[in-house]
């Protein structure tokens, strides 16, 4: 038997599913079925991208990068995502060079932050600090939300551990092996007074 994959685009999704949407009648039943399958089609196509990375992450670029205009950089970008409008984003501190691979280093941080505002549910504050401390360079990821129980924070490196609806169980995983194949560490706690604090140390 042969078996073929059709694999689309997910820009050439949401056009499928606007031309399709347009000739619905608005809360129908068939466009509600629609917005349903696109989504689903959608989290099968995020689920395949993070496979791709965790199977076979790239290998790192390292150069010497100042993390504080990534932070900055990824920060704007996570502020466009609609749950983000409502939260308080500040990026606090300074920092020197350290040895990172820049896309790398951005694609860790845009998941922490995006977990961040999964967490407080569209209301809260996130707060990233960065800071030297000897030869290595932290950045911390802070958020306002209820924080982790510790029998859940312990599994959340673990691939295919999700507590989202529609997470692949990958996002943390992968931000790991990036950190630690850039020389760096990875850390979760929850501090007593409340929220999350996911902390990286790279060096410098």
């Amino acid at each position: 038997d042969v078996v073929y994959v059709l694999r689309i685009p997910t820009h050439k999704i949401m056009s499928i599913n606007l031309g399709i949407g347009s000739r619905l009648p608005a809360g129908s039943r068939d466009a509600e079925v629609v917005k349903e399958i696109v989504a689903r089609i959608d989290a099968l196509n995020d689920l395949m991208k993070d496979l791709l990375l965790f199977a076979r992450p790239p290998q790192p670029r390292l150069a010497p990068t100042d993390p504080r205009p990534i932070l900055e950089t990824v920060v704007n970008l996570v502020r466009q995502d609609p749950g983000a409008r409502e939260i308080a984003i500040q990026v606090k501190g300074t920092s020197d060079t350290v040895v990172a691979d820049q896309e790398l280093l951005k694609l860790v941080i845009q998941n922490l932050l995006l977990n961040a505002v999964h967490a407080i549910n569209g209301a809260g504050s996130i707060q990233i600090d960065v800071h030297t401390t000897g030869s290595m360079c932290r950045m911390t990821v802070t958020d306002s939300g209820p924080g982790i129980p510790p029998e859940v924070r312990e599994k959340l490196f673990t691939p295919f551990f999700t507590t989202k609806a529609r997470g692949t169980g990958l996002g943390l995983s992968t931000a790991k092996r990036f950190v630690e194949a850039q020389g760096g560490t990875i850390a979760i706690d929850c501090p007593p007074t409340g929220g999350t604090t996911v902390s990286i140390e790279l060096p410098r």
